[in-house]
């Protein structure tokens, strides 16, 4: 998760490793810190680097559509200088699966209506305690005005804290995309998509 450290923290590995260091991470699952390179940092990786292009964690058609998602958007690339171009070809998964399901509304009222329609639907058929349903934001703005939304259409849905548990016995979860991290559920939505990407600009944001 070498991603997400500090500047300062980077520059204490390089100092405690004596130049030798073994180093993971992703700078596209950066959420927690503005980009840093490790170049940045005094550890010099260039000829010395490997891209690991297998994913184990999603299937394929979740890779398929993030790799889209990313075409054309400057990325961050750990060991070259901030928002230098990464080369996405060759990332695949080793599940297979089907691409996530895309709607257009147009308006907010029309996106809470499928949401909570889609919420009613997967507590009808959950088979387990665990929330249904995890529903997913950028900012903590765009959740809270989605929460009323569903409470007008009778549905329930907590928004998690920073420290929150996730509560059980409810039919769903609002979560931002910095706070979902090691979250699981069998279904999960992404709204306000408009706002997805964004620069993170610090805790808060």
């Amino acid at each position: 998760e070498v991603q997400d450290a500090s500047l300062a923290e980077l520059q204490l590995l390089a100092a405690l490793g004596g130049g030798s260091l073994f180093l993971v991470g992703d700078g596209h699952q950066r959420l927690y810190r503005k980009p840093v390179s490790l170049r940045a940092a005094g550890i010099e990786v260039r000829g010395r680097s490997v891209r690991l292009r297998l994913n184990y964690r999603t299937t394929q058609g979740i890779c398929s559509a993030a790799l889209s998602h990313l075409d054309g958007v400057d990325t961050d690339v750990l060991e070259a200088e901030a928002h230098e171009p990464d080369d996405l070809t060759g990332y695949r998964s080793l599940r297979a699966g089907p691409s996530p399901e895309r709607h257009t509304f147009a308006h907010d009222d029309a996106e809470a209506d499928f949401i909570a329609g889609l919420i009613t639907a997967a507590t009808e058929v959950a088979t387990s305690a665990a929330a249904p349903v995890l529903v997913l934001a950028r900012t903590r703005a765009a959740l809270e005005r989605l929460q009323l939304r569903l409470r007008d259409r009778g549905v329930t849905a907590p928004l998690l804290g920073d420290f929150d548990a996730v509560p059980a016995g409810v039919p769903a979860v609002l979560s931002t995309l910095h706070r979902c991290k090691g979250l699981e559920a069998p279904t999960v939505v992404l709204c306000a998509f408009q706002l997805v990407p964004q620069p993170f600009r610090g805790p808060g944001d």
